[in-house]
């Protein structure tokens, strides 16, 4: 069995573990929270009014980072987010220049003919930060994406789809971007989600070989607004300083203000 079924199978088997009548998170059939990435970029969904987001995700190089959004009202999101490389190791500390900024408003709620469309901007890149004003995988920059779910024999699928504008490119590089991708359900409180980046705002043969992102993860309620996930990052192995795809630890916890 290779490291990545170890991996996948691992995760599994803890955050089924977990899993309980109260598991009401982000993933599976008895979701309580919208799904608010694919699994790096954004999807048209929200946090509710009045409530709050807090993120941890364990990147490669002893990387870490912590994001909170708060749902300001039931149309806006905001929040910020930080990371820093070599946190847990031995090695000198790193940080990302400036704090992630994110801001979403939804424009239209989902119907049963259309989708969920939401505006927005995040500074957040993904994975770890690499220096000279750029992460891993640029942040979205100004943002439009588009939701819509639906309900067939296997549960709850849905389609996911946006285009984006990222600040952090070089101007002779800077171009709209479009991402797509899919989240399907997987019983009660797990689902899997697949994205594809286009990455048309890369240098072509600079930090990756080739354009286009494939990303997975797999995602668990494992209590009242606690989803954990597990991503697998760049599956076509693009990235030039890479040996195969990233692997990467998220936990999510969702409350209410009171």
């Amino acid at each position: 069995m290779s490291n990545i079924n170890k991996f996948f199978l691992i995760t599994i088997i803890i955050t089924a573990s977990f899993s309980s009548v109260y598991a009401q998170g982000t993933a599976g059939d008895k979701a309580k929270y919208e799904t608010r990435f694919i699994v790096d970029m954004p999807t048209a969904g929200m946090l509710p009014n009045n409530y709050y987001s807090v993120t941890g995700y364990v990147y490669p190089m002893g990387g870490i980072m912590i994001a909170a959004d708060f749902g300001i009202w039931n149309f806006v999101n905001a929040g910020l987010s930080f990371s820093g490389n070599n946190i847990v190791g031995d090695a000198d500390v790193t940080w990302q220049n400036l704090p992630g900024i994110n801001i979403k408003a939804r424009a239209l709620d989902e119907k049963v003919y259309l989708p969920a469309l939401t505006f927005g901007f995040s500074s957040q890149g993904s994975s770890n930060y690499m220096g000279d004003n750029r992460f891993k995988t640029h942040s979205p920059g100004f943002f439009m994406a588009l939701s819509k779910n639906f309900l067939w024999d296997l549960g709850n699928l849905a389609f996911h789809t946006g285009l984006n504008y990222s600040l952090e490119p070089k101007p002779e590089y800077s171009s709209p971007n479009v991402y797509f991708g899919a989240e399907q359900s997987i019983g009660d409180y797990f689902a899997v989600n697949g994205e594809f980046n286009l990455q048309l705002d890369e240098q072509e043969n600079g930090f990756y070989s080739k354009r286009g992102l494939f990303n997975l993860s797999l995602r668990g309620s494992i209590a009242n607004g606690i989803t954990a996930e597990i991503k697998l990052r760049d599956l076509f192995n693009h990235a030039r300083y890479s040996e195969g795809p990233e692997r990467i630890i998220a936990l999510e916890v969702i409350k209410v203000l009171k």
